[in-house]
């Protein structure tokens, strides 16, 4: 399993990536981020430990064992905040906005960001992707405008309709026998003229 990469500009930093599998990308987190890693192990080993003081009736080694987990969890967790929401610099945090937002689509793809070299990130648009571009932005513009037209005759019968305005059901199966008899009636009319 392979996770795509929309440009060639990683998140997280300045190199160009490439697409990796799931088990490389778990690997790399691990490597950059090797508390979380530790603390996650920890916590388990806690629980089993647990486990096993609970199994041979100890009752102190078992309160001592989820006492050490709710330290290691806390830890993990404690971990993942800081490594998660913090970024050392206001540029650091400027450059991976931008990053996001350029991969997103937000942004154009040779947005300068703090750090970033001349020449990296996606190449310039070709002149023929320019003009697919801009005939997707004037039918998206056209879809829009239609769209606009319809939601005024879409708001003005609104449901759900006022009890005194709904249809009965009986009513409706009375009108939809009106319709099956008028079905019949074109098909054997489509019949006899064939």
């Amino acid at each position: 399993m392979t996770t795509p990469q929309q440009s060639g500009v990683d998140v997280d930093s300045d190199k160009p990536s490439k697409p990796m599998s799931f088990s490389e990308y778990i690997w790399a987190r691990c490597k950059s981020q090797p508390l979380i890693p530790i603390g996650c192990v920890a916590t388990v080993g806690a629980l089993v430990g647990a486990t096993v003081a609970l199994r041979t009736g100890n009752r102190r080694t078992f309160n001592q064992w989820l006492r050490f987990r709710v330290i290691a969890q806390g830890a993990t967790v404690m971990a993942m905040v800081v490594y998660g929401s913090v970024a050392f610099t206001r540029e650091q945090q400027n450059a991976h906005y931008i990053k996001s937002q350029v991969l997103l689509g937000d942004l154009p793809p040779d947005t300068p960001w703090p750090g970033r070299k001349p020449g990296e990130g996606p190449p310039a648009p070709t002149p023929a992707q320019l003009e697919a571009q801009a005939a997707a932005e004037a039918a998206a513009k056209a879809t829009a405008a239609e769209a606009a037209s319809s939601a005024a005759v879409r708001d003005a019968a609104a449901y759900p309709l006022p009890k005194k305005e709904r249809m009965r059901a009986s009513d409706f199966a009375r009108r939809l026998k009106e319709a099956e008899k008028l079905q019949k009636e074109e098909e054997e009319a489509k019949r006899a003229a064939a």
